[in-house]
This record gives C-alpha cells, sequence and structure tokens, in this order.
C-alpha cells in the first residue's frame, strides 16, 4: 500500500477518519526504512488543513513503538485548533 493511501480514507463534514491499524503498520514500514520522520511529517502536513480526524480503532495508538512517535504531533495539531476524536 502507498503510504499516502492511508489519508484517503474520506471525509465526512470536514472529519478525516484514519485506521490506526493503517497508521500503525505503516509507521513499521516507514520505521524499518528509517524514515518514519519523514513518514509523520507528510501525514501532518496533509492533515494541517483539515479542522477535525477521527482515529478509528484507537487501541493501535497503545503500541509502544507508535504512542511515543504520535503524542508529540497529535498535540501540535490541536495546538494549532484541529479536534483529534479516538474512536
Amino acid at each position: 500500500m502507498n503510504r499516502r493511501q492511508f489519508l484517503s480514507f474520506g471525509s465526512a463534514a470536514g472529519t478525516h477518519e484514519i485506521s490506526c491499524e493503517r497508521l500503525y503498520m505503516q509507521f513499521l514500514d516507514a520505521l524499518q526504512r528509517g524514515t518514519e520522520q519523514r513518514f509523520l511529517e507528510q501525514m501532518f502536513n496533509e492533515l494541517a488543513s483539515v479542522p477535525r480526524i477521527r482515529l478509528k480503532e484507537s487501541f493501535w495508538l497503545d503500541s509502544q513503538v507508535l504512542r511515543p512517535a504520535i503524542t508529540p504531533r497529535l498535540e501540535e495539531y490541536k495546538a494549532a485548533g484541529g479536534i483529534v476524536e479516538l474512536a
């Protein structure tokens, strides 16, 4: 799967839905390639214009690999006015 495809789950009323399972798998791929920072930068740059994101299957965020990497980015997103919903 192309890394960019994970954001193409569609949006409803300004909300982007992201599968945390897919996010986890793609993050692991990027980690193996040594491109995890670039992956996260690209993801959050694409989300910058989205007012709300819904993280589906959020239990995947409990990973000791993914949580430390994504938490600061989610905090930056929220500080910039974005809304994060966990589902």
